[in-house]
């Protein structure tokens, strides 16, 4: 959250997020980021590596990117079809990179575009799970 009207780093202090990218150095960019926010980050190349980690482990909010013909824009709708107790119903970011278009997934709670201001990725994270 804000201080002052400035973005906290550690506002995702504590924060499980799951990251799903299957673009290696975009996937490392986000890492670092949200790390950088102070946030536990999981990330996978692919969605199935994705689900059957929640299988494990309960993330607090998935980040996703989605490009054309990414393999991951069909995950929302699995994610919401999965029980909470099987890590069904976290808060879902969608990324969506150059050339996806104007794609609106179901489910979804947050539509940011690329480039990606990472302060704004951050701050929209904190504001979504603040508000339950």
């Amino acid at each position: 959250m804000s201080r002052g009207g400035f973005f906290a780093v550690d506002s995702l202090s504590s924060v499980h997020v799951l990251v799903v990218d299957d673009d290696a150095s975009f996937r490392e960019v986000l890492v670092s980021l949200l790390r950088y926010c102070r946030s536990l980050v999981t990330a996978f190349a692919t969605p199935e590596e994705a689900l059957a980690a929640m299988d494990q482990v309960k993330p607090d909010v998935l980040v996703i990117t989605v490009g054309p013909g990414s393999p991951a824009a069909g995950l929302p709708r699995r994610e919401r079809g999965r029980k909470p107790e099987d890590g069904g119903n976290a808060p879902i970011v969608v990324v969506l990179r150059e050339g996806a278009g104007d794609v609106v997934l179901e489910g979804v709670n947050l539509h940011l575009r690329e480039p990606l201001n990472p302060w704004e990725l951050c701050g929209e994270i904190s504001a979504l799970l603040a508000s339950g």
